[in-house]
């Protein structure tokens, strides 16, 4: 039930633009929390969607997107 997204709060100090960046590397995207703010907030934060996939199109995109939330920890 709910919507068609859910939102990632990321390990503190890492910015949802560097991820989205770094996702490209990993053939993932996904968008980044400050263009879903007026106020230029949730810049720690993902909007994953998850409407148009199907369950093993998730799990390789979490995967992909692990990778490069990883990547952005180094």
């Amino acid at each position: 039930t709910g919507g068609y997204f859910v939102w990632l709060t990321l390990p503190e100090g890492i910015d949802g633009a560097a991820v989205r960046r770094l996702g490209h590397d990993h053939l993932v995207d996904v968008r980044q929390g400050a263009l879903f703010s007026t106020v230029g907030g949730l810049a720690g934060h993902l909007r994953l969607s998850f409407a148009h996939y199907a369950a093993p199109e998730l799990t390789e995109g979490v995967r992909r997107l692990g990778c490069a939330v990883r990547a952005a920890l180094s």
